[in-house]
């Protein structure tokens, strides 16, 4: 009889990324499957628990696990440009991530936890369908960057007004009537961009209290003539 010949059989293209990934994650402790074509979060990432970056944008994934806050030593998650409907309550765990991008996915609520993030800079929710900014994230003391640009908010919480360290705040293309005067405690703020709200006034607090210097009101019916509330 003749011998057997074992041929491999290669791996589908999908896992093949992954391990690759995987791989290089253990020399830098950084996870990078961007545009990849995935639709799940690779299985073994939350046992990965060294990773310090973790970048899965441009894909279709369309759930993270609840394991993903086994990630305590993560700085930054770019999760932007996939079908993401939420994130995880366990986020909160990351107590050391810095940055959080969001953007262009199918969110409709930013978790409560989000605001135990107390080191967290960056935070980008834009392009999702939000109905609603949780007060919580009031409570994101480091936070310098947040856009919840292109949503469904129509409510602007007057605890945002904790967060002194923000300098550029993007509210842009969402249904906020009106902004509260508590804003004005934000007195880092450089930028603000209210562009496509029906918002007829800004609060006085807000232009005498804070360093904005780039007010941005195209298609509001304050921008022809920027008014300030009373107060």
């Amino acid at each position: 009889m003749g011998k057997t010949l074992s041929v491999p059989v290669p791996a589908p293209v999908e896992i093949q990324i992954i391990l690759s990934a995987e791989r290089e994650a253990k020399k830098n402790n950084s996870f990078t499957l961007r545009n990849a074509g995935i639709i799940d979060c690779p299985k073994r990432l939350p046992l990965m628990t060294n990773l310090k970056h973790v970048d899965l944008s441009y894909n279709r994934i369309y759930e993270l696990p609840f394991e993903i806050g086994k990630l305590i030593k993560m700085r930054e998650l770019n999760v932007s440009h996939n079908l993401l409907v939420m994130l995880p309550d366990s986020i909160g765990s990351c107590v050391l991530l810095k940055k959080l991008l969001a953007r262009h996915n199918n969110l409709e609520a930013i978790p409560d936890p989000v605001g135990q993030l107390q080191r967290l800079e960056v935070a980008d929710f834009s392009e999702n369908n939000i109905k609603e900014i949780p007060p919580a994230l009031g409570s994101c003391a480091s936070l310098q960057f947040l856009s919840v640009a292109s949503n469904r908010v129509e409510e602007a919480p007057p605890e945002l007004g904790q967060l002194m360290a923000l300098k550029e705040l993007s509210l842009a293309w969402n249904s906020i009537p009106s902004l509260p005067s508590e804003w004005g405690g934000m007195v880092s703020l450089e930028k603000f961009d209210v562009r496509g709200n029906p918002i007829d006034a800004i609060p006085g607090p807000l232009l005498t209290d804070t360093m904005v210097d780039h007010l941005y009101t195209d298609d509001t019916p304050v921008h022809p003539h920027v008014r300030q509330q009373p107060g």
